[in-house]
């Protein structure tokens, strides 16, 4: 227990500091001041647990200064020193909160080491009191905070609830259902999982808690609101209507302040979606639904995202790109093993759902068959010569079991594409490695010379000598093994690269031609249509429109 002495005598401030080994009884001596102000000095700056005064003192005495700390909600204890004619000062000290009271003249340390030993048990079993106190009050509140949160989040998902319970639960929690109007403001925490690890708070709760203290800091100087926890990653703020017209651009800068606000004491990156004004529980409802959907714009906007949900509409379907082409170019590409035409196509698809704001779900599910495409693809080539007892040798695991979860959890552009890249890329290997177990190894060094050598003229007999057979049984083989000719397989190569270069603006057909090893442009371009479609022309004016 910390002790002050305060008598304005020196030498009672000398003999109670000096007489009494304070420290072997468990006490510590904070200080012996000479009057009420100074001891405010110290107990302002210093924690003092029992106060040992005289009452008459200069400048303070000893019954104002217990007024004063009383006042400031001092939870110390008062312990009064006095002489035989201050009798009435005793009473009234008595009267203030003084535990108890000694003579000067009369005192003696080892009773009043007793009387502070007996003073310090009562604080300690008060304060035990108090705290338990305290924490069942904490422990109702939070009981109670629980209770209302979940009939807030019955009011805003449950549609079927009845309006005489409904009236019952919010009159009991304090929500005002007969008078709800304001705005809806939701709060998603972005990549949450990432967020819950690298944040400087990794308990739930506590997130929860200092998410609520954040928003109360930024927001009650302006609104009433309430603070809704719908899920761990998602919060919902409901801005009560005021007798002031806030406009949009005030609405915008203050939740630009609470992203700001929320990294900087939380480190934590959060994106937010703002309604218009509702009227009623109907019109609450809907906003909260507009502003889920809403939401998912994010995907294309980025982390720390501030959105007002009537701004921010999705499409639904692609505009300039022919879905089933796309997917049969992604597959030839694929097959070849051509990685820089795949992620080529990638980049398109992507810069045109970037471009029209494609509904994330529906640009997911269309990769998702991709996927399923290429898993197929796979399979086929897997159980063309393998016997059943191996088919499953080579890519065991498909590749939609092994990124469906990764492109359905996906919140942002940038992170969806990360993992298309890397699922390409796995689909490649896999059919290298599924035509390495299936095609004769003169075949399979036949495919790599071509992969090669896109760019150049090859003869049959070059190839043939490549591998020690003759033209014609290699022709037969490398048919058997692939499903193609030997010109047909070469041919596609050369197309995939040529649309590659076509690509570029400045380069002329005929260059292209040379390029991919085809002297003749217009052998160049009979091939190029029966391959792609179109014509080398019409495929770059296509290509152009797209852009």
């Amino acid at each position: 227990m910390r002790i002050l002495i305060v008598d304005d005598e020196k030498i009672v401030r000398i003999a109670l500091s000096t007489l009494i080994k304070w420290d072997e009884y468990g006490f510590k001596l904070m200080g012996a001041v000479a009057d009420g102000y100074k001891a405010l000095e110290v107990i302002e700056t210093e924690p003092i647990d029992i106060v040992i005064m005289d009452l008459v003192m200069p400048n303070m005495d000893g019954l104002e200064l217990i007024r004063t700390l009383n006042e400031r909600k001092f939870t110390g204890k008062f312990v009064v020193l006095s002489n035989y004619d201050d009798y009435a000062y005793v009473r009234e000290a008595m009267k203030l909160g003084a535990e108890d009271y000694m003579l000067k003249l009369t005192l003696k340390p080892d009773e009043l080491i007793l009387l502070l030993t007996k003073i310090t048990e009562q604080l300690l079993t008060e304060r035990e009191l108090k705290e338990q106190d305290i924490h069942m009050k904490i422990k109702l509140n939070e009981t109670q905070l629980q209770q209302r949160n979940s009939i807030w989040r019955e009011l805003l998902l449950d549609q079927e609830q009845d309006k005489v319970y409904l009236m019952q639960e919010t009159q009991k929690y304090g929500i005002p259902f007969d008078r709800l109007a304001g705005n809806l403001i939701m709060i998603r925490i972005d990549d949450y999982v990432e967020a819950l690890s690298n944040g400087k708070i990794n308990n739930k709760r506590l997130l929860s808690f200092s998410i609520a203290n954040i928003v109360k800091e930024t927001v009650s100087d302006h609104f009433a609101f309430d603070f809704i926890e719908m899920e761990s990653h998602q919060y919902i703020v409901i801005v009560y209507e005021q007798s002031g017209y806030f406009e949009e651009p005030s609405w915008l800068l203050l939740m630009n302040n609470l992203v700001q606000m929320l990294k900087l004491y939380l480190n934590l990156s959060v994106s937010i979606t703002l309604s218009d004004a509702f009227v009623g529980l109907k019109q609450l409802r809907e906003r909260y639904t507009l502003c889920l959907r809403a939401s998912t714009y994010n995907f294309y906007t980025g982390p720390a995202s501030v959105l007002v949900a009537g701004h921010s509409k999705l499409t639904q379907s692609l505009h300039s790109i022919n879905y089933v082409e796309w997917l049969d170019q992604v597959k030839a590409a694929v097959e070849v093993g051509n990685t820089t035409l795949v992620l080529e196509n990638i980049s398109i698809l992507f810069n045109e759902a970037k471009q029209i704001k494609w509904d994330p779900s529906a640009l997911k599910f269309h990769l998702l068959g991709l996927l399923s495409d290429l898993d197929n693809m796979i399979l086929k080539w897997n159980t063309q010569v393998l016997p059943s007892t191996e088919q499953n040798r080579v890519g065991a695991t498909t590749l939609l079991e092994s990124f469906e979860s990764d492109i359905s959890q996906s919140e942002s552009m940038e992170g969806l594409i990360l993992t298309i890249e890397q699922a390409m890329q796995e689909a490649i290997n896999l059919l290298y490695q599924v035509k390495s177990n299936i095609y004769r190894k003169e075949v399979f060094r036949i495919t790599e010379i071509l992969q090669e050598n896109v760019e150049n003229k090859i003869t049959l007999d070059r190839l043939a000598q490549e591998v020690n057979m003759n033209v014609n049984y290699l022709c037969r083989v490398f048919k058997q093994d692939t499903g193609r000719s030997i010109v047909q397989y070469m041919n596609e190569l050369k197309i995939n690269k040529a649309i590659e270069l076509l690509k570029l603006p400045d380069t002329r057909i005929k260059e292209v031609a040379s390029q991919v090893g085809i002297d003749d442009p217009f052998y160049f371009n009979r091939v190029f249509k029966k391959i792609v479609g179109l014509s080398p022309s019409d495929f770059r004016k296509k290509l152009l429109a797209t852009k």
